[in-house]
């Protein structure tokens, strides 16, 4: 599939995610673009730190429920 050349990557983007209990979360975001269909692959990748804990804080408050 990478050989052929058949996926794309779309520009990356930020994005701001503001959750009531753990703040404000930073991310980058990635897609991957297939040019035979509409299939697509988001990757959001934690910009900060800060952003990596308060997601990690908030996986934990999941798991817990």
């Amino acid at each position: 599939l990478w050989n052929s050349r058949s996926v794309d990557v779309y520009d990356n983007e930020r994005k701001t995610i503001k959750h009531p209990s753990v703040g404000t979360i930073r991310v980058t975001c990635n897609v991957l673009l297939t040019r035979r269909s509409d299939l697509r692959v988001i990757v959001y990748t934690p910009e900060t730190g800060t952003s990596l804990r308060r997601l990690k804080e908030l996986r934990a408050a999941i798991t817990d429920a």
